[in-house]
């Protein structure tokens, strides 16, 4: 008799293997559309069966050896498709990359809206924190012995000081001559 402990075991680690299985076979498809375009029609073929016999011995592997065999699986299945990853984002354009922070961005919205929340998912994600910009003055007023005017005068001294540099400052910037 099997008890509700093994139960849950044979269904927890089955549902791991399942979950696997399943990437295994998008990452199939998606390598075997993929392989010819990026790495030509030779090559990418090798790609496809390459992955396809992959996926395939460790199936038997696991059939034949049981679930024992399902850490080579965990770590098998990872790893070729890093492999394939990194290889193929090399010879694709930086917008084409599956290793960016673009494509998970794209792939995260187009998720979200599946789910029906993309217009939200993709306003947060366009959200970037601002850039703190130190103003600096652009202009310095020099006196006639070549040091600095400084902000060190009274209040409507150093207003107008600082409204001349600003308009000298903008003046420059607009190349008013």
């Amino acid at each position: 008799m099997i008890t509700p402990t093994e139960i849950e075991h044979l269904l927890f680690v089955g549902g791991l293997w399942l979950a696997i299985a399943l990437v295994w076979a998008v990452s199939c498809v998606w390598i075997d559309s993929d392989a010819v375009s990026v790495f030509g029609g030779r090559q990418g073929r090798r790609w496809s069966l390459a992955w396809l016999a992959v996926g395939v011995g460790l199936f038997l592997t696991t059939a034949f050896l049981g679930f024992a065999t399902l850490p080579l699986f965990i770590g098998v299945v990872p790893f070729g498709l890093s492999t394939y990853a990194v290889l193929r984002d090399k010879r694709v354009k930086p917008e084409d990359r599956v290793f960016s922070r673009a494509f998970v961005s794209r792939a995260i919205v187009a998720l979200a809206e599946k789910a029906g929340c993309g217009d939200e998912v993709e306003r947060w994600l366009s959200k970037r924190p601002k850039a703190q910009v130190v103003a600096k003055d652009s202009v310095q007023f020099v006196k006639k012995d070549g040091s600095l005017v400084g902000d060190t005068f009274d209040r409507e001294t150093s207003k107008a000081l600082a409204s001349a540099r600003d308009i000298f400052g903008k003046a420059i910037r607009l190349r008013a001559t």
